[in-house]
């Protein structure tokens, strides 16, 4: 019989508690799939074998509290987060040249926040203090930003407390520097949580929340350099195989101690909506074969 898990320290709560499975993302945006996973900074970093692991029903893991799991995400963030993703899976499919959506910023931003600590353990960095600052407080932090993009893959990255380093950086680059930086990506949405500026296409929610607005527009070609007009790689920045000027520059990757437990998964299902084909800029749905074109 396996040995019940002892209690953890809650990342979102800090507080000892029996740790709970959650999803990530939320189920409430389609991650209900049996999934291989692997903790990808680690296998990049430390190996050149890939050990991967099957997670059943979806991507979880198991760090949350129950409260923090369910009734904190769960109560109302989640279901935030599910709309907003059945509405860019629409934009999507009905080849809309961006999307609109109407609803409670804050939850959305709680959801992402509480969604890429749950992903590992608990840490007491700077980024993860933040997180949780707005996660109880409404803290919106003074220098970090929370972008949001719409994301064209069917792989799940998770990934915290990393700094991204551009091999080789151009005019065309999105990266010219070094950054730090945490994020959830999942079809159809990315978050990026970060020190920078501005991302290329990416929207930031702290901004558009500090407005007062209630409302996210976002156009469908967001995850693409605004340069060159191609899609980025699904694992952008941290693109390592991917060194090409017409993308972006390859990147070297630091992780902290929290960025040891990044993972990417794959869906053992083939229902992936669209297909990205990097060299052309293009977005391919298979069920009908017309392109998406980035203009």
């Amino acid at each position: 019989m396996q040995d019940k898990p002892k209690n953890v320290r809650c990342p979102i709560c800090r507080k000892y508690k029996y740790p709970t499975e959650d999803h990530i993302p939320p189920r409430s945006c389609g991650n209900s799939q049996n999934t291989k996973y692997h903790f990808f900074l680690t296998d990049y970093i430390g190996s050149q074998n890939r050990t991967e692991f099957i997670s059943q029903g979806g991507l979880k893991r198991r760090f949350l509290c129950s409260d923090c799991n369910n009734r904190l995400l769960g109560a109302g963030p989640d279901k935030e987060l599910g709309s907003l993703c059945q509405t860019a899976a629409k934009a999507i499919s009905e080849k809309e040249s961006s999307l609109t959506w109407e609803g409670d910023i804050k939850q959305i931003i709680v959801a992402a926040l509480g969604h890429i600590l749950g992903a590992m353990h608990y840490d007491k960095s700077l980024p993860a203090k933040e997180m949780r600052a707005f996660i109880h407080k409404g803290i919106v932090p003074e220098q970090s930003k929370l972008f949001l993009f719409l994301y064209p893959f069917h792989e799940i990255f998770v990934v915290r407390d990393c700094v991204a380093a551009p091999l080789k950086p151009n005019k065309q680059s999105i990266l010219t520097e070094p950054i730090g930086l945490s994020g959830m990506y999942f079809y159809p949405l990315a978050f990026i949580y970060t020190e920078k500026e501005n991302l290329g296409n990416g929207l930031d929610l702290f901004e558009i929340y500090q407005e007062g607005e209630t409302k996210i527009t976002l156009n469908i070609d967001s995850w693409s350099n605004p340069i060159t007009k191609t899609v980025l790689p699904a694992d952008w920045p941290f693109h390592l195989d991917n060194i090409n000027d017409n993308l972006d520059s390859g990147c070297m990757t630091m992780a902290g101690a929290a960025g040891g437990e990044s993972i990417s998964t794959i869906p053992q299902s083939k229902g992936v909506l669209i297909k990205i084909h990097h060299k052309n800029g293009t977005l391919t749905n298979p069920a009908t074969n017309e392109l998406l074109r980035f203009k």
